[in-house]
């Protein structure tokens, strides 16, 4: 077995969110109860919770001149792979909390970047490095 991270978050709506992770992130979901599922998240367990008293996600401090959401998760991605998902959300009509951008461009860790939510507010980052080997690489 490789290894894989896990990752436990908490929605609002169990039943919204299981149709997000599996319908528009295209994830298939595993073991489940009526306060819970896991979520096979490219490779990775996410555990989504219910918890309805949750906080509204609209007030949140957001860090940089981008508004990049502090608590956040996502996936790093292939450099194709992450462009294909991203034409994939404008036909879905999926709504950006960041829109794709380029970052970077021409220096070793030249990236892609954007984000999502889930129903309930979760913020979630594609991205994507032209140089893999790069993802722990130094801002030069």
């Amino acid at each position: 077995m490789i290894n894989s991270f896990h990752l436990a978050i908490t929605v609002k709506d169990i039943d919204k969110a299981k149709a997000f992770y599996e319908d528009i992130l295209g994830c298939t979901i595993g073991r489940s109860k009526m306060s819970w599922f896991d979520v096979d998240f490219f490779g990775h367990q996410l555990t989504v919770q219910l918890d309805e008293s949750k906080p509204d996600p609209k007030n949140d401090k957001r860090l940089h001149e981008l508004s990049v959401p502090p608590q956040h998760f996502g996936m790093i991605l292939s450099w194709e792979k992450w462009y294909h998902l991203k034409n994939d959300f404008e036909e879905k009509n999926i709504n950006f909390l960041i829109k794709p951008k380029y970052f970077f461009e021409g220096k070793p860790y030249e990236q892609r970047s954007m984000f999502i939510t889930d129903p309930s507010g979760n913020a979630i980052e594609f991205k994507s490095f032209r140089h893999p080997d790069q993802v722990f690489g130094p801002l030069v």
